[in-house]
């Protein structure tokens, strides 16, 4: 019985991928214009052609590396402050507007910035810290703040 609900799930979500591709499909055809919206088939063609160039791997490989290096950089800093944070109150009140403002502001606003900052190849390690380092530091501090003294 499990077994069929759980394959009643998994056709359920193929259902709903064939519909997502219908409407695109649909929309693509009404637009009429592969600069506005390709279709999935023009989509799935450039995909297979960008596979086979041999510049792929190199790219993904560059891009894959600097985005692990943001994450680990950015979990190590968010531990280290979230230490210092649960430690002492003073430095959970300095850092506060900073990770307020990193998890308000919008990426792209900070990529604008990044763009001017930093060169292109450490633009995807600026990114992946900025995403990551407000959410290590706030539950790594929460889960600090929730330890029971005893």
């Amino acid at each position: 019985m499990i077994f069929i609900m759980k394959a009643n799930k998994a056709l359920q979500k193929i259902f709903a991928v064939f519909c997502a591709l219908a409407v695109w499909q649909t929309v693509s055809v009404i637009v009429d214009n592969r600069l506005i919206l390709a279709s999935p088939l023009n989509v799935a063609g450039r995909l297979a052609a960008v596979i086979k160039s041999e510049s792929f791997m190199p790219s993904v490989w560059f891009s894959f590396s600097r985005i692990t290096a943001g994450f680990l950089i950015a979990l190590a800093v968010g531990i280290m402050l979230a230490v210092a944070a649960g430690r002492f109150h003073f430095v959970e009140t300095l850092l506060w507007p900073y990770m307020i403002t990193i998890k308000s502001v919008p990426v792209a606003s900070f990529i604008v910035l990044a763009l001017i900052w930093f060169t292109s190849g450490s633009l995807s390690a600026f990114t992946s810290f900025l995403m990551v380092l407000p959410i290590i530091y706030t539950n790594v501090l929460g889960g600090i703040k929730s330890l029971d003294i005893k």
